[in-house]
């Protein structure tokens, strides 16, 4: 379920039809009426974040100021639509009444939708980039002889799991039963850490031998 993953951020409520109703149509699943429903809508979501991120709201706008009263923090010599939205007092409701809303958006559902993605793009792009690493690493070999009992900042459950399985990639432990994917983004890092610390002992070995 969303509520329990890892990354619910991404896996959205209100963007799941952004990440399935692609797939839906590779397997034949989405007619072209819906199809083209669905780019449309895309499209008016990417236009107004771009909109937001570069129309911006001037310190002697009339808005401004009650920009100011509602989150006790004035628009000193402008800013963006988006930065405004990002203030936790301002919802896009909010920017509608303001007269800064958009009158392309089509329903409720979509002005929610990109209300989050600005307040949480920050957080977004963050767990997005964590599973472009692990997708990239899924299938990268794991070292011999790991001691999954040190990588102290993963849970035990995981830890003990990975000792008794030893898997022999990423995407094996990623698989695995007990590990979620917090730990799998725990696992690279250790891996990586240990690859540096390798790569340091042989500059080291190099250099004495040079001498």
């Amino acid at each position: 379920p969303t509520s329990r993953s890892e990354y619910r951020l991404i896996l959205r409520p209100d963007n799941a039809d952004q990440r399935l109703t692609p797939l839906g149509r590779e397997l034949g699943l989405i007619d072209d009426r819906r199809w083209g429903d669905f780019v449309a809508k895309r499209e008016r979501i990417a236009s107004e974040m771009k909109r937001l991120a570069t129309q911006r709201v001037k310190e002697n706008d009339p808005a401004a100021k009650e920009i100011h009263a509602a989150t006790g923090g004035p628009i000193r010599s402008s800013s963006t639509l988006a930065e405004v939205l990002k203030r936790p007092q301002i919802s896009y409701k909010d920017l509608s009444r303001l007269g800064l809303g958009s009158t392309e958006l089509e329903s409720v559902f979509e002005q929610e939708s990109v209300e989050i993605r600005v307040k949480y793009s920050g957080y977004v792009e963050r767990q997005e980039e964590e599973v472009r690493k692990q997708k990239n690493a899924l299938n990268k070999a794991l070292p011999s002889g790991i001691d999954y009992m040190s990588i102290s900042s993963m849970r035990m459950e995981a830890r003990e799991r990975l000792t008794k399985l030893q898997p022999s990639t990423i995407g094996q432990a990623q698989r695995m039963g007990g590990v979620n994917p917090v730990d799998v983004a725990l696992l690279i890092r250790h891996v990586e850490e240990l690859r540096r610390s390798r790569e340091r002992e042989e500059r080291g070995v190099q250099v004495q031998g040079s001498v």
